[in-house]
Formats: structure tokens, sequence, C-alpha cells
């Protein structure tokens, strides 16, 4: 793990169980931070339209961050994961 006397914000670090002893090092760069906050916009867009859509058809209203907690189950894989990441990276 980094150590550093000040905080290694820039060090994202994943740790998971595997049955081998190995590790792998990814580097993001310019152009992948580019790409994932490109797809971070597609889920935002694509988390109010299904919002828009659901209020539509309900009578009970309820605001965007109630919504998305709900419905969560029901957003596509790869766009939680993307929200996830930069949810993290901005903690």
């Amino acid at each position: 793990m980094p150590k550093a006397p000040t905080p290694m914000t820039a060090a994202l670090t994943k740790i998971s169980y595997g049955d081998r002893f190995e590790a792998e090092i990814v580097f993001y760069d310019e152009n992948d931070w580019n790409i994932i906050q490109h797809n971070a916009h597609l889920a935002d867009r694509f988390l109010r339209e299904l919002y828009e859509q659901e209020m539509e058809k309900s009578a009970y209203a309820m605001d965007f961050e109630q919504f998305c907690v709900f419905k969560k189950d029901d957003v596509p894989k790869n766009i939680q994961l993307v929200k996830s990441l930069l949810k993290w990276l901005k903690k």
C-alpha cells in the first residue's frame, strides 16, 4: 500500500482476494478519464430520463435522489459502476 507523510489521493487501490499472490497495476491517462467522465454524463442522462418517464406514470412523487436509491437495481451495471467510481473519487 502507498505510504507518505501526506495523503496519497492520486493512488487508487483496489484489493481483492485471489488464489494466487499477484498484483496488477493500471494507470489511467487523460483519455481514460475523459471517457469515464463522458460515461458518467451519459449515466446521469439515463437516470434523469428514467426518472422523468416514471414520474409521468406515477401518482406518487419523489425527488430524484430518492428515485435513484429506489430504482438502483433497474440501472445497468456499467452505469452503476462509473457513478460509483466517480463518487468514490470525490470522497
